[in-house]
């Protein structure tokens, strides 16, 4: 007897390291536990499901699958229904920028099985519709383990939250939106403490408003010629130094750059960070 609980043991060791070791890729659910089951098979069930999928899907070769993200999630339902429209809506998710790794689906209550496969997969959140946490060791090992279970009553809410972490997965996308353009009508080179001789475009803000705190293109017969985030960019107005100028003014804009010339047109861009779509 001590013998063959050595060798499970052992067996559920190797399992962990490999769930641990080997990114999960795709949609891999495992066999459904049943309520009241005991703990220990709960976990086993967990671990081997996990360990199949990586196993018998993990693709390590597919360039796609090694350049997206994976995002790894523990699902919990009331109901085979439930599970069924589940794994049907979840399938419809794109997956080419994140692969989304179901690592564990069963039904009935939160279990310590579940926490064990979410920490397996490296944290990963369990998404519990419509079920509980089954009893008070199972909420004190969830609060040390920092894992978190993602309530839901609705089947559409929980898996546009599922949607959600792999959005968030992500790099954020970079947006550009010009909120001015000025005109170049003269040049002025004058002296900066510590700078020395340093050109500054003499502009007549043609449209919106300009920001000396965000960025600007250079541009000349529709070609970009240079661009500056903001910084060390200055606007002056009457020989001081101003934070915003509005259309229809005149102002005096140091960018950095020596090659600006009259006509060039520079458009004040403003960047924000979005999130992606899958």
């Amino acid at each position: 007897q001590h013998a063959r609980e050595v060798a499970e043991r052992r067996a559920h060791q190797h399992e962990l390291r490999l769930v641990r070791s080997t990114p999960l890729t795709v949609v891999a659910a495992s066999d459904t536990p049943e309520m009241g089951a005991a703990k220990g098979v709960s976990w086993r069930r967990a671990r081997r499901s996990a360990a199949l999928a990586v196993n018998d899907n993990a693709a390590p070769n597919d360039a796609t699958v090694d350049e997206a993200a994976v995002v790894p999630i523990v699902v919990k339902v009331d109901s085979y229904g439930t599970k069924a429209a589940v794994e049907e809506l979840v399938s419809e998710i794109p997956q080419g920028k994140c692969k989304l790794s179901l690592v564990h689906m069963g039904i009935g209550p939160v279990t310590l099985g579940d926490l064990d496969a979410a920490i397996a997969a490296g944290g990963a959140p369990i998404m519990a519709f419509n079920v509980s946490v089954l009893g008070g060791d199972v909420l004190t090992a969830l609060k040390r383990s920092n894992i978190e279970v993602r309530k839901h009553r609705i089947i559409y809410s929980m898996v546009d939250d599922i949607r959600s972490v792999m959005v968030d997965a992500l790099p954020r996308v970079v947006v550009e939106k010009v909120v001015g353009k000025a005109e170049v009508k003269q040049l002025f080179s004058i002296d900066l403490k510590g700078t020395g001789k340093v050109t500054v475009a003499g502009c007549v803000c043609t449209e919106g408003n300009l920001f000396s705190g965000k960025g600007f293109k250079v541009v000349r017969n529709g070609e970009y010629l240079f661009s500056t985030d903001g910084a060390g960019t200055t606007i002056r107005q009457h020989q001081r130094e101003v934070a915003e100028v509005n259309y229809g003014s005149e102002c005096g804009i140091g960018l950095g750059y020596e090659g600006v010339q009259v006509g060039d047109i520079l458009e004040c861009v403003d960047k924000s960070e979005v999130k992606p779509e899958l």
